[in-house]
């Protein structure tokens, strides 16, 4: 999706509903792109750092692979090299192809809407899930949402995981750079990077 006026490009693929490309123009006018991430399909299949994709069914660790729901323990892909579950398991939503539903502009907004379908056990997680991941362009701005909805009782986290270098991907280091998030709360990890409470 590109804006002719302002130069600013989004692209955007099947493959994980993934945000593979930003390029903005800087304060100077130079374009450049501000998202890391991979180009070749299979380096994204392989499992990389799942840069730019729709993460799920669980965004994050669930602690040993175990949750509990109404009673029922489910126990999750945790891998070779961890002792928790990761991003939805061993083949999570980042590696699926969902199909892009509508296309459409409205007014100065491009707007892509992606749909995946997880069958019930998918990752032993229970319950069909049926997810949306709608990406909104215009210029100089891009934002998704998602949403979902299922059949039974289950747990959902879902998160884009693109990873953003503002001074464009020349730049090797982000350690100038400033973020302001206004949230009115966010969690926090431990030293194994799982969510605490509390």
């Amino acid at each position: 999706i590109s804006d002719k006026t302002s130069k600013f490009l989004v692209t955007i693929t099947d493959l994980g509903a993934t945000l593979l490309r930003v390029v903005v123009d800087d304060r100077d006018g130079n374009s450049g792109d501000v998202t890391i991430t991979q180009d070749k399909p299979e380096i994204l299949t392989q499992g990389g750092a799942y840069l730019g994709a729709t993460i799920g069914r669980f965004a994050n660790r669930i602690k040993n692979g175990i949750f509990f729901l109404d009673g029922k323990e489910y126990k999750l892909y945790t891998g070779t090299n961890s002792l928790h579950s990761l991003h939805g398991g061993n083949i999570g939503f980042d590696r699926k192809i969902w199909n892009c539903v509508s296309s459409e502009i409205s007014g100065e907004t491009a707007i892509l809407k992606f749909a995946y379908t997880s069958p019930d056990g998918e990752e032993n997680y229970p319950g069909e899930l049926c997810v949306f991941a709608t990406y909104f362009v215009e210029a100089n701005k891009v934002s998704w949402e998602f949403t979902a909805t299922t059949n039974s009782t289950t747990i959902i986290n879902l998160t884009n995981h693109t990873y953003w270098n503002l001074d464009g991907l020349e730049e090797q280091v982000i350690d100038n750079q400033a973020i302001q998030i206004n949230a009115d709360m966010y969690g926090l990890i431990d030293e194994n990077h799982l969510p605490t409470t509390g």
